[in-house]
């Protein structure tokens, strides 16, 4: 699901001449039916769909990972299901793009509906409070720098819950990040109505040590939240982005941007500043 709301998100940005339906939208609707994304299989199902939102086309994919590397196959159909263009990606697999193998995304009640930060419609959440983890005497002593990144979920009051290290880096500065980010307090993720949601998210924890000519190190812990690497949760047909042409044209053959670019984590665009 994360594979398919990234992909959405991006066509929508990228593409021309088309528009890709609003995925907040479709699920709502099947949701409030009691269906998902499966159930667009039955014709029945497909035909009060499409007599809802009128798509003109149909992108769907399918997703594996083999030999440590995602292989996605795409597919367009028009709602006759004829093809319009098909194409296949790999893309490597990596630590933050495989938190979904592990950690399952956040859903609302019915469990039909996943959310994802800063898709489908969701905002990010913000950081209100955010103490920085501190360096252990052994730690220091080693000299260990580097980053640890951990999962959680941002609840809808602003906390941390159920948190997960997935990339140890020391098991006092491991330790340490987990019970800080117990601490924080966040302005949480909100769905399109501005309903305040649980959404999971990825935090990258930095240690640096400094030494400064011979004086004793000293260091410093940066918090970076890595708000677009999510967990999701991967069927094998994973994908259906519904499309409308723009003024009704011939709709073309579209290639949008590579995976590797949807996918890359964006970092936050200053990191926490904690004293």
């Amino acid at each position: 699901m994360f594979f398919a709301a990234t992909f959405s998100e991006e066509l929508s940005k990228h593409a021309r001449n088309i528009s890709a339906i609003s995925r907040a939208d479709a699920h709502k609707f099947l949701d409030q039916s009691g269906w998902t994304d499966k159930d667009l299989s039955a014709s029945d199902v497909f035909a009060k769909f499409t007599s809802e939102f009128n798509p003109d086309a149909i992108v769907h994919g399918s997703v594996s990972l083999r030999d440590g590397k995602y292989q996605f196959e795409f597919t367009a159909q028009d709602l006759t299901g004829k093809e319009l263009f098909r194409f296949p990606y790999q893309e490597e697999a990596n630590l933050l793009n495989m938190t979904w193998l592990y950690l399952p995304p956040s859903h609302n009640p019915s469990g039909r509906i996943y959310y994802f930060a800063g898709l489908d419609g969701v905002s990010l959440p913000k950081m209100i409070f955010a103490p920085n983890p501190s360096y252990s005497p052994k730690a220091r002593q080693d000299r260990v720098s580097g980053v640890v990144v951990l999962s959680a979920i941002v609840t809808p009051e602003g906390r941390t819950d159920q948190l997960s290290v997935i990339r140890k880096l020391h098991p006092d500065l491991d330790a340490n990040s987990v019970a800080t980010l117990k601490t924080w307090r966040l302005i949480p993720c909100k769905n399109p109505e501005g309903t305040p949601i649980p959404v999971r998210v990825n935090f990258e924890v930095s240690f640096r040590l400094y030494y400064l000519s011979a004086a004793p190190c000293d260091f410093q812990a940066g918090v970076f939240p890595v708000f677009s690497a999510q967990s999701a949760s991967l069927r094998h047909h994973f994908l259906f982005v519904f499309l409308r042409q723009k003024l009704r044209q011939r709709l073309p053959i579209v290639h949008p941007p590579p995976l590797r670019q949807m996918l890359q984590p964006a970092p936050s665009e200053t990191p926490c500043d904690q004293t």
